[in-house]
This record gives structure tokens, C-alpha cells and sequence, in this order.
């Protein structure tokens, strides 16, 4: 038995476990067992009723609000332990002596000062969005363009903006103001690179204007860069080298889901061979990275937001973000990746056409992954008649660009197609 991120060993009862106490109910479940020591022995507890009543005790007198939590006497190896499971609360955040924590790996350690503002968003009632704008002179010129050109609405007024959720009790909320044509929210840094991805060749910022706006900034940068000319026959046609339909969808989902109230820009990356979104933000409370990927879940983070452009008809059915960007690449050879951290959400689509450019050690490899579904470096080098390093070489160039995925660690390491 080894600690991990929801899991804590405790010998015995000290004030210590509050903070873990803290880190579960404000981050996810968890569980921390007494009796047993750290390094997975179980020690076991004399007086477990005892055990429990001071583990309650500690948590009303330390904890505000108090979590709710369950108290249980286990038997392992004919001795007892206590084992106290920490359900997430909604009342967030919850607090240990008037600091809030959160796990890191086993680790309990204080949140700073953008997650605390995060947790008592998720704790409030209403989301970010449609909390009152401290700014209240906001025009919707631009909104009111795209509301007559979607869904034949005509002049937009006080009426028009209550029944999307952006005015409230005689008050313009965040997700207006999001929405306004002058604000005073972060915006989009597009930066394109030279072929040697270290030089930027150009970098614009666009900021301070409706978040329709940045979506309209984006795409033009994006077809300013990725379609190109092909004569075929007697005809010219303009073709994209990246889906459109993809990275309209990625820049979308980046402006609704981002954390707005954090002094940091969606970060918009054009290389030669694909493009990167950066959204400022991990995931909301309520879903984990499986479900992320898996698609068809929603939790959005700005859900009035989420509804005005829903209604615009510049994202499909809440849920199905993941499921769009993919369906562009279905059959391609590199597929999108997604890159889920604490802070941030990296989406990197490639270049169609990157696929073209393997060399022969490397398009070897994809003909041979595609007809197993998953092999060793070592089953792949008999298979091909080639030496181990060769073949790690290869597969280590081919997981970079996207096209194959790693499984495993160590020896039991085996690859995959996406």
C-alpha cells in the first residue's frame, strides 16, 4: 500500500491530516487511513472508537465549513485500522486554520491565490460569468450583428439581453461584458513562428474587445496561414491544410471554458506543422481528464457564456467540443492531442499533409502499428527486421509529431496508434 494523490497513510493521529482533510473537499474525494505507517506496514490502532471520535473532533474544531466525511474501522492483517473518507464538498473553500490545500501527487500544500479565487467561485451559486460586471457602460454592436444574422433578431435591447442571461436585476453580468464590444477582459495572443521554432516572425495581441471579436481575430490569422492554392486540371481551389471546421471548434471551447477572471491570454501558436490553443485553466470541478476526452459531458465553467454562443451557433451541443475537432481527422494519419495540466489546457491540431513527409524507418512503423493494437519496441523490430534502437529512435520522432502514443513505463512500455 502506497500513498497517491487521494490516498494518505497515517500512523497515528496528528494535526497534520487536517490539511489533506482540506485538499480532498476542495479538490475530490479521498481517503486516509490511520494505523498504518508510510511506508505501507500496518501498525493498527489500539482503541479504534477512540481513534474516531478524535479524528471528528479535530475535523469540526479545524475545518470551516465543515466537509462532509465517513468514519469506518477496517480489519487488514488481523489488525485495525481507521479509515476516513473525504467527500468534495460544494461549499468551497474549504478551510484548515484559515488556508485552503490541495494535493500535489502525495503532497499537501497550500493553494495560491487564483485557485483560492476559483474555489469560492465553484463554492458560490453562480458561476463567473454571471456575476455583476464591475463595468456597466458596455454596447453590443458587434452581438447584435451576429444575433440578426443567426437568429433574425432585431434591435437588441434590455428584453433581448435578459433572455440570453446577460442582464440581470437592472445589472450587466461577466458574461456580458465578455460579450461587450469594449471591455476589460484579457484577450488572444497569436504568434506565428519561423521554420526553426525559436524566432517569432509576427506577434499580434488582441484584447479589450468582445470575445466574438477574438474568434473572428483568430480565424483570420489561421486563414491567413493554413490554406493554400492547388491547381487541379483547369481549376484553382483553396484548400486547408488543417480542418477549419477543428480549430474554430478548439478556439470556441477555449473562450468558454478559460478561467476570465486570471490576467492571462488564450495563447494562439502557427507553426509550419500545426497549430497549439492554449486556454488559461485546468478542468472545471466535476470532471476528470478521462471524461475530458471521452466527450459527451459537459460541465461548462462560464455557462451563460457557453449559451450565447450555443444560440450563436459557433459551438454544437454542449459536449461534443472533443468529438468535433476529432471527426475532421478521422482516417488522418496525425490526430489532435490534448494536453491537460492544472493551469491549462493545450490543444495542438496538425497539418494534414504532415503525415506525407516520414521517412522510410518511419512509415514502416505506422503500416506495422496499424495492424496490431499495441507492441513492444522489441516485438517491433523482429517484426521488421531491424535493430531495437533503431526502431526507439523511430517511435520516439513519431510520438513527438503526434502520430503514435506511448503505453506504459519502463519495460513494460509498449505503442500505439492514436
Amino acid at each position: 500500500m502506497r500513498e497517491s494523490a487521494d490516498l494518505e497513510l497515517k500512523e497515528k493521529v496528528s494535526r497534520s491530516f487536517l490539511k489533506t482533510v482540506s485538499a480532498f473537499a476542495n479538490f475530490g474525494e479521498g481517503r486516509i487511513l490511520f494505523g498504518i505507517r508510510d511506508d505501507g506496514t500496518i501498525s493498527g490502532v489500539q482503541n479504534p472508537s477512540e481513534t474516531r471520535l478524535s479524528i471528528e473532533n479535530a475535523i469540526n474544531d479545524a475545518l470551516d465549513p465543515r466537509p462532509r466525511f465517513l468514519l469506518e474501522t477496517e480489519r487488514i492483517g488481523g489488525k485495525d485500522i481507521v479509515a476516513l473518507t473525504v467527500f468534495e464538498g460544494a461549499d468551497k473553500p474549504y478551510l484548515c486554520s484559515g488556508k485552503a490545500y490541495r494535493r500535489m501527487d502525495t503532497a499537501t500544500v497550500p493553494v495560491d491565490r487564483v485557485e483560492l479565487r476559483q474555489l469560492a467561485i465553484e463554492g458560490s451559486p453562480r458561476s463567473y460569468d454571471d456575476m455583476d460586471s464591475p463595468r456597466q457602460d458596455l454596447t453590443f454592436e458587434l452581438l447584435s450583428e451576429r444575433l440578426r444574422h443567426a437568429l433574425g433578431i432585431g434591435e437588441i435591447d434590455r428584453e433581448v439581453l435578459t433572455t440570453l442571461g446577460l442582464y440581470r436585476a437592472g445589472r450587466f453580468n461577466n458574461a456580458a461584458a465578455i460579450l461587450a464590444d469594449k471591455n476589460d477582459m484579457p484577450g488572444v495572443d497569436i504568434v506565428r513562428y519561423a521554420a526553426d521554432e525559436r524566432s517569432i516572425h509576427q506577434r499580434e495581441t488582441c484584447e479589450g474587445v468582445s470575445a466574438l471579436k477574438l474568434l473572428d481575430e483568430t480565424v483570420a490569422a489561421f486563414r491567413a496561414n493554413y490554406y493554400v492554392e492547388r491547381v487541379q486540371g483547369m481549376e484553382r481551389e483553396r484548400v486547408a491544410l488543417i480542418p477549419e471546421a477543428s480549430f474554430r471548434e478548439a478556439v470556441a471551447n477555449a473562450l468558454v471554458h478559460r478561467l476570465w477572471y486570471v490576467d492571462a491570454r488564450v495563447v494562439l501558436s502557427l507553426y509550419q506543422d500545426r497549430v497549439e490553443i492554449v486556454s488559461p485553466g485546468g478542468l472545471p470541478s466535476g470532471i476528470d481528464e478521462q471524461l475530458y476526452l471521452k466527450g459527451g459531458i459537459s460541465v461548462p465553467r462560464n455557462t451563460t457564456l457557453a449559451y450565447v454562443f450555443l444560440r450563436l451557433g459557433i459551438i454544437e451541443r454542449l459536449g461534443t467540443g472533443i468529438q468535433s475537432i476529432r471527426r475532421a481527422y478521422r482516417g488522418a494519419l496525425q490526430q489532435p492531442l490534448f494536453d491537460i495540466s492544472q493551469h491549462a489546457i493545450k490543444v495542438t491540431l496538425p497539418v494534414l499533409e504532415a503525415g506525407f513527409s516520414l521517412d522510410e524507418d518511419e512509415k514502416r512503423l505506422v503500416s506495422a502499428l496499424g495492424s496490431h493494437s499495441e507492441l513492444s519496441a522489441r516485438e517491433l523490430a523482429e517484426e521488421l527486421g531491424t535493430s531495437r534502437s533503431t526502431v526507439v529512435r523511430a517511435l520516439a520522432r513519431l510520438e513527438k509529431r503526434g502520430i503514435v502514443r506511448r503505453i506504459g513505463k519502463g519495460r513494460a512500455t509498449r505503442y500505439g496508434r492514436f
